[in-house]
């Protein structure tokens, strides 16, 4: 678990490169993405659960790398962006905002929206994520930006099975004095 781990949290930092992310603040925050790193990891049950948690992740908030409260103007909580009321899985407790700031029971609840959703809708379960039962342009399109994202996403899997390679998708943080406890042991 601490390899996926790890490698998860490689990923989220190149995606955080990718999206220009200031390096001080990525920097500030780094023990919240490991968080959130080991959050994902602990709750993706399978591999493609692993590519559609980090790519959700990244769409919904950018992983949370700013470390501040997150809420939208719409209530939605958490790295994952989920309205309390609505949070799966619908035969557990129902969530509050702040217990969705908890990236462990953030993974957990997207997780398992993230399956039903997929039993329900297939290749779909992106869009009605987004909004709900029905999906219009708009939800379409997020799920085309979730799609571009886990496509990215594997190929940065696929590089981190390449040393070399592996050591460039994380180049601007590579001088960041505290990695926390999940990257001081070897991944490979």
């Amino acid at each position: 678990m601490l390899e996926i781990a790890a490698k998860t949290f490689i990923v989220m930092l190149s995606l955080l490169d990718y999206a220009g992310a200031p390096k001080s603040v990525v920097e500030d925050n780094i023990c919240r993405l490991s968080e959130v790193a080991r959050g994902i990891a602990t709750n993706a049950r399978t591999s493609e659960s692993l590519l559609d948690l980090i790519s959700l992740g990244y769409v919904e908030s950018k992983f949370g790398y700013r470390g501040n409260f997150l809420i939208s103007r719409r209530g939605a909580c958490g790295v994952f962006q989920q309205i309390p009321k609505y949070a799966y899985p619908t035969d557990f407790a129902k969530p509050t905002c702040n217990s969705l700031q908890s990236p462990d029971e953030a993974a957990f609840r997207a997780a398992a929206a993230l399956q039903e959703m997929k039993n329900l809708y297939g290749e779909e379960r992106f869009c009605h994520y987004n909004s709900g039962n029905t999906c219009g342009s708009q939800a379409y399109k997020y799920q085309s930006a979730v799609f571009s994202i886990r496509s990215r996403i594997q190929k940065i899997f696929w590089r981190l099975q390449h040393p070399a390679l592996a050591t460039r998708a994380v180049s601007r943080f590579l001088h960041t004095v505290d990695w926390c406890e999940i990257l001081e042991r070897a991944i490979y």
